[in-house]
């Protein structure tokens, strides 16, 4: 009960305020407006339609429209001639015939990708001579040729850097 009257009296101040000048309050203005005789346009009326499908008389406009603004000209866009292409071989594979081979006779040589593969590590790490380093790091390289022998390894590595001497 009591809250009830405490809520009824704070109600009854709530309106008290609102109605009293509140000077946050923006004032309210009157417009006037002022008819000039000059900017008066009459628009005629529209119409009505009296088709069963108005969007249709609509798209007939359109389309009247459009045909009135084509012109007799045309124009064709000139398209590109389909050309074929031989695709070219970039790299040149080394003679196999005179490369070391393994004792399962493959040959001991590393394919240009793969050198590249070593080149971006050895960058990386920063190791400026990689054949001595390989050599010297034979475990590390034992992983991941595992069924190789450090001699393997080795000419592996140099293979890449052969051609470079």
């Amino acid at each position: 009960m009591k809250l009830v009257v405490v809520l009824a009296c704070l109600v009854v101040v709530a309106e008290a305020y609102s109605k009293s000048g509140n000077p946050y309050k923006t004032k309210k203005y009157k417009c006037v407006e002022v008819s000039d005789d000059e900017e008066i346009r009459i628009v005629p009326k529209k119409k009505p339609v009296t088709s069963k499908y108005p969007w249709k008389t609509e798209e007939e406009k359109i389309n009247r429209k459009n045909e009135d603004f084509r012109s007799t000209e045309s124009i064709e866009m000139p398209m590109a001639k389909k050309v074929k292409t031989q695709k070219i071989s970039t790299t040149t594979p080394p003679t196999v015939s005179d490369v070391q081979r393994d004792s399962k006779g493959r040959p001991l040589i590393l394919d240009p990708k793969h050198c590249k593969q070593v080149e971006h590590y050895s960058k990386t790490y920063g190791v400026k001579d990689v054949p001595a380093w390989v050599a010297s790091n034979c475990a590390f390289a034992k992983m991941y040729l595992p069924g190789a022998t450090c001699e393997e390894i080795n000419i592996l590595v140099a293979s890449c850097y052969k051609n470079r001497s």
